[in-house]
C-alpha cells in the first residue's frame, strides 16, 4: 500500500477501476491553486 501511495503522490492523480461497481471508472485530482496549494480534491 505504501507503494501505491507513493505512486499516486509521484503522478499526481489516482484511478479506481470498477471498485465499487461494475463498469465505473473514477478519477481523483488535486485542485490546486494560483500558489501551488492544494484547495481541495475532485472524485
Amino acid at each position: 500500500m505504501r507503494v501505491e501511495l507513493a505512486s499516486i503522490r509521484q503522478q499526481g492523480w489516482a484511478v479506481s477501476e470498477q471498485q465499487l461497481e461494475l463498469n465505473y471508472w473514477g478519477v481523483a485530482v488535486p485542485l490546486i491553486d494560483w500558489h501551488g496549494g492544494v484547495m481541495g480534491h475532485s472524485m
